[in-house]
């Protein structure tokens, strides 16, 4: 598991996408395990991906939105915390990036 909880993260520091604030943009480095990664594959989560952290669900945070490659995806937090990002700086979105 990728998951840091209770760590102030800095741009170019790895992290469990689930332990992003809001507004946050990452690349994702890696996916957990195999039955995961083959569905978050398909919904277009995959290394080399920008992801943006939209929206959380209030009081809890969970499920969270994301952006990545021109869709919005919700995700629970112990799936997030499966993808290992790195979060950048910057303003491009994930729309914004260009496709493979």
């Amino acid at each position: 598991m990728f998951w840091m909880p209770n760590k102030l993260l800095v741009a170019g520091e790895k992290a469990g996408l689930g332990t992003l604030p809001k507004g946050t943009l990452a690349d994702v480095l890696a996916v957990g395990p195999s039955a995961l990664s083959a569905r978050l594959m398909e919904l277009g989560i995959i290394e080399g991906s920008r992801i943006e952290i939209l929206h959380e669900a209030p009081i809890t945070g969970d499920p969270i939105a994301v952006r990545v490659r021109g869709s919005v995806v919700a995700l629970r937090r112990a799936e997030a915390n499966q993808i290992l990002v790195i979060p950048v700086t910057g303003k491009q979105s994930p729309s914004e990036t260009p496709e493979e």
